[in-house]
């Protein structure tokens, strides 16, 4: 028999917190059988709050943030203890864009700031924002896009102001006014950054390096395009055109090679790493074109399923990762090869994936809020015979599910004014 402790307590904050400790329970379930996960912990909030989710949800690290009463604080992943709290207040949640270690860094509407956790804990501004007088807050110089990189991020203003910063001091490393303003998000792959801009000649492509800010090239799109995505690249920057691909020289602004007949890839069927694109088909196959030459590498005609049922894509390490809203499928990023796959009902939906090891994972959301949630894993591997839902894990119903995501081992779940943390259990191999 398993036993809880709870103990009900008011913090100098105000607030009410219900902390309960659970023992961990070990899943060594055979394969094909279910398992019901314990919490390791619920904390109770005072009000509905918002768990923040990283921008890369890659499911790193050791704690998770919570916005609540004005206010952003740091609760361990591990056992619920709250760690550390962000000194300014905010009047919505910030967006969480980066994590080095025990040092995270929010981003508003006009500031982005850094908190240290330890002893002693530290709160700093890295920049603000030279608001304007007009009373449209989109009107007022808002930050419109940030890239945070480990020791700097790049911040992207309305009034077309781009400024690299160091996060520790704040201090500027370079600055420059883009003009005409950029359209859109500033991508950075290492040194190598892009943007996009529209003037009455055409859309233009310029890419600059993210060390020092300057200029390389320009790439004028021809005319009768337009641009969906940019990729960069050290060597050679891909477009994503309503007709295909383009691969661009990023030094120089000549053009590689192109790729046309691709005009039904929709937002999100395209993603890129150092080797490649990878472009979703109508959902049904997947292709990888080399960044160099345009050539492809390889293709995969098994995703299993029909136009149109919209797939999204994402890359994790080595692996890309295909997700419809029924099943997720891992695929090898250098050759294509399928190592494993996850499938739910099709009244069902997968809300989260996770990859440790050898092993992917999918937090499954029931279509009613009265049912129980599943944590679906699978073993990746190169042998299909090892192919498919090696274990099912069943998580409560959330009556006022929120949010969830995955914070190293664990899973978790805001729901209503209480966040619950559940372990994610070890796939053997």
């Amino acid at each position: 028999m398993s036993h809880s402790v709870r103990a009900l307590v008011r913090n100098k904050f105000g607030w009410l917190i219900l902390a309960i400790a659970y023992p961990c329970v070990p899943a060594h379930t055979a394969q094909g059988e279910s398992h019901t996960l314990s919490p390791q912990f619920e904390i109770k909030l005072s009000d509905r709050g918002a768990l923040l989710v990283p921008h890369d949800n890659l499911g790193v690290g050791d704690y998770f943030l919570l916005y609540s009463q004005s206010h952003v604080r740091a609760w361990s992943s591990q056992d619920g203890k709250m760690l550390g709290t962000v000194s300014d207040e905010f009047s919505s949640p910030p967006r969480w864009i980066g994590t080095v270690g025990n040092r995270f860094l929010l981003a508003s509407l006009f500031e982005i700031m850094g908190h240290r956790l330890g002893e002693p804990a530290e709160s700093w501004i890295i920049v603000k924002s030279k608001q304007q007088s007009n009373p449209d807050p989109e009107d007022n110089n808002p930050i419109r896009h940030v890239v945070a990189e480990k020791e700097k991020v790049v911040a992207l203003f309305g009034d077309g102001q781009v400024k690299c910063l160091n996060v520790a001091t704040g201090e500027s490393i370079w600055q420059q006014a883009l003009d005409p303003k950029p359209v859109g998000a500033i991508a950075i792959e290492r040194d190598t950054a892009t943007y996009l801009t529209r003037a009455e000649r055409g859309e233009t492509v310029h890419t600059f390096r993210a060390s020092t800010g300057i200029e390389q090239s320009a790439y004028d799109v021809p005319k009768g395009d337009s641009v969906l995505d940019h990729f960069p690249g050290e060597s050679t920057t891909i477009l994503q055109v309503e007709d295909g691909f383009i691969g661009f020289d990023s030094r120089t602004g000549a053009q590689k090679w192109r790729i046309a007949g691709h005009s039904r890839l929709n937002a999100g069927h395209v993603v890129a790493d150092s080797g490649g694109v990878y472009a979703s088909v109508d959902g049904h196959q997947v292709v990888r074109f080399s960044r160099e030459t345009g050539e492809r590498d390889w293709r995969y005609e098994s995703v299993g399923v029909k136009a149109p049922v919209r797939v999204s894509m994402e890359i994790s390490g080595s692996l890309v990762l295909v997700r419809g809203g029924e099943f997720v499928q891992a695929l090898n990023s250098e050759d294509g090869t399928p190592l494993g796959r996850i499938e739910c009902l099709s009244h069902e939906r997968i809300h989260r994936v996770l990859v440790r090891g050898e092993a992917l994972y999918a937090l499954v959301k029931p279509n009613r809020n009265d049912s129980m949630w599943r944590l679906e894993s699978t073993r990746l591997s190169r042998n299909e015979a090892r192919h498919g839902n090696d274990k099912h894990f069943y998580l409560p119903a959330f009556p006022d599910f929120n949010e969830a995501c995955f914070v190293g081992d664990t899973v978790v779940v805001h729901d209503g004014n209480r966040v619950i943390g559940f372990n994610v259990p070890k796939v053997s191999r």
